[in-house]
């Protein structure tokens, strides 16, 4: 009997540093993990596509509707110049004109080059002309076009560049009709661009255009 409660004893002597008095083991709590931050949020997914990159052609006129592109400049805002130009504002927009910029000096030869999309106009001549570039300049509060020189059925997609028959010392476009024939630009200057079908001399059958573009001399 002694024995027995000397027993009962000291295992209750060992019990009681880990017993509450509810009679509960008390156990350690474990030591801390390592930090796992948390994930970045992540945007919804909407099921659409990334934007596409910009493709560093803030120069392309918007389109309109028809898949030609829309003039800069409202043909009924344009006094034409030149052999025939009384028929252009009533020509067909049938060619796509993507911008177009001008080099030079203000007097002298100047280049100009643009992009457009092939309008397969016929061709005519032993060159195969199929038509010719017009020049607008803001003048008296009009735009005033004046007929420019001739295009070549080869002379279509991008960078297509023409380059004035100025002599130094002459007007830039001194080959155009109308006031463009004198123009002396200035720095940051706008002018405007077209091409026609023939014109100039003769009147193409076609009768068609493309949109009007706005450039910006250097």
């Amino acid at each position: 009997m002694k024995k027995t409660a000397f027993v009962a004893i000291a295992i209750l002597a060992l019990c009681l540093p880990a017993c509450k008095l509810t009679g509960h083991v008390h156990w350690p709590s474990p030591p801390p993990g390592p930090v796992v931050p948390a994930p970045a949020p992540q945007p919804p997914d909407n099921g659409a596509p990334p934007p596409p990159p910009v493709d560093g052609n803030p120069g392309t006129p918007p389109d309109a509707g028809s898949g030609t592109g829309a003039d800069a400049i409202p043909m009924s805002e344009v006094v034409f110049y030149g052999d025939n130009a009384a028929a252009v504002p009533s020509f067909r927009p049938t060619a796509t004109l993507r911008s177009v910029r001008i080099a030079g000096d203000t007097t002298g030869p100047c280049v100009v080059c643009w992009t457009w999309d092939d309008p397969r106009w016929p061709g005519y001549g032993p060159k195969n002309v199929m038509g010719n570039a017009w020049i607008m300049i803001y003048r008296d509060g009009k735009w005033r076009a004046g007929a420019w020189e001739m295009v070549r059925t080869d002379m279509v997609g991008a960078n297509v560049c023409r380059t004035s028959e100025a002599k130094p010392g002459e007007y830039p476009l001194i080959q155009a009709h109308g006031p463009a024939s004198e123009w002396t630009p200035r720095h940051g200057e706008e002018f405007g661009y077209m091409i026609t079908t023939t014109t100039r001399g003769s009147l193409s059958p076609a009768r068609e255009r493309s949109n009007a573009v706005v450039g910006r001399w250097p």
